[in-house]
């Protein structure tokens, strides 16, 4: 089963940059496709089933954007409430079939570390990872919720380098606490891009790592599609054994 997960940059499909990346996100073939900062339209081209949560707003943002869109073949069921989540970021909870079987799939866009909501709750910038401890408090009883026995993947724009080499060393280890249980594949230096990545797939003990691919962010001419490069993902049933 292969997953994909790329930050586009707030491109809207129809720009050049949003058609470049849908053309690399299509030619994947993905069974999962979790895209974030993107817009309503962005995986329309691809058919099959789109959820999407318009999340909070952190800029001056057009109505057609969203924090997090989540794409498969086939139907979404079982999501979950996730309004809490939405208010300081944005996220998606449901299942869907794969050649896996059933698994369960949780869509993130966390808070980066200056993130300022502008909904009017707070008039002041919030302290630097505030926002994103809060998500993060919030997420981990959702996770707790989830089937035990069923496969389950977290992924999306996490904001946070695995191993930490810049950012809060708070915010790190209430990460490694929301996700106890799931497991980073996405750790350390992504080849060929051989640089470190702030989104991440975590993935229960019933899955494991057969491959993990870095997608280049630029295009021919050498411009930046996105400031974010993605991730091919490959996973194959049977995990790691997890000691605490």
């Amino acid at each position: 089963m292969k997953v994909l997960n790329w930050n586009l940059a707030r491109h809207a499909p129809g720009t050049p940059e949003g058609r470049e990346l849908l053309r690399r996100i299509g030619a994947e073939r993905a069974d999962i496709i979790c895209v974030t900062e993107a817009h309503t339209g962005s995986l329309a081209e691809l058919g099959g089933h789109v959820l999407k949560d318009r999340g909070v707003r952190w800029d001056e943002e057009t109505e057609n954007e969203c924090k997090v869109a989540l794409w498969s073949p086939e139907p979404w069921t079982d999501r979950a409430p996730t309004h809490e989540l939405s208010e300081v970021g944005g996220a998606i909870i449901a299942a869907t079939d794969t050649p896996l079987g059933r698994v369960q799939v949780v869509g993130v866009c966390m808070p980066y570390n200056m993130a300022w909501p502008k909904d009017g709750s707070h008039p002041q910038r919030p302290q630097p990872w505030s926002q994103h401890l809060l998500f993060l408090d919030r997420l981990k009883p959702l996770l707790a919720q989830l089937d035990s026995d069923c496969a389950t993947i977290v992924v999306g724009d996490f904001n946070q380098y695995n191993p930490l080499n810049w950012g809060s060393w708070d915010a790190h280890h209430a990460l490694n606490d929301t996700l106890d249980g799931l497991h980073i594949v996405t750790t350390g230096a992504i080849e060929p891009i051989s640089e470190q990545t702030v989104d991440h797939v975590a993935v229960s003990p019933h899955l494991r790592a057969a491959s993990i691919r870095g997608l280049d962010r630029y295009a021919e001419d050498g411009s930046a599609l996105s400031d974010h490069f993605g991730l091919a993902v490959e996973l194959e049933a049977g995990g790691v054994r997890l000691i605490n």
